[in-house]
């Protein structure tokens, strides 16, 4: 919200499965900043704003499986990550920029870093680790301010275990 007061954007997310959520985050949202839900039809209005040098946010660290995505590491995890930053900036010409946020006494501070240069390289896999690679660095700067209620290791290579599946306890 403090963002879109320096400048006017859009934020890319995927719907919320809990409608009534959904619904919360949207009306709360609305009201500062406009909202892009990520559907076919809004992908194609998203880079049309982005060929317009509008700005748009996409918060990328969503698991939408492989079908969007590759394995990359996250804190030392395997981990699937959307390709569609480095996707994005190559089909619209758009400069990416990494941007964080965390909270600080009463207020938030933003951090925005300069545009990534040679930015999408044109190898979606080095590009998508680059920003994760990011990413994880400032989660670890600000743990408490990182959203890790979404299930970030939802998709598993073949033979890995299913990490949000409950265990029985051990018995002696």
């Amino acid at each position: 919200a403090a963002l879109s007061e320096i400048m006017p954007f859009h934020v890319v997310y995927r719907r919320m499965d809990n409608p009534v959520l959904e619904q919360q985050l949207y009306q709360r949202g609305a009201r500062k900043f406009p909202i892009v839900p990520i559907h076919r039809k809004e992908i194609r209005r998203m880079l049309r704003k982005l060929g317009d040098r509008g700005v748009v946010t996409i918060l990328p660290d969503q698991d939408f499986g492989l079908n969007r995505g590759v394995f990359v590491p996250f804190f030392g995890i395997a981990t699937a990550t959307i390709t569609a930053i480095p996707q994005y900036a190559a089909q619209s010409g758009a400069r990416v920029l990494l941007f964080s946020s965390w909270r600080e006494g009463d207020g938030v501070v933003i951090n925005i870093e300069p545009v990534l240069e040679h930015y999408p390289s044109g190898d979606d896999v080095a590009d998508t680790r680059r920003w994760s690679d990011w990413l994880e660095a400032q989660v670890r700067q600000h743990p408490a301010d990182y959203f890790w209620l979404h299930k970030r290791f939802k998709t598993q290579p073949p033979g890995e275990p299913d990490r949000y599946r409950r265990r029985a306890p051990a018995h002696d």
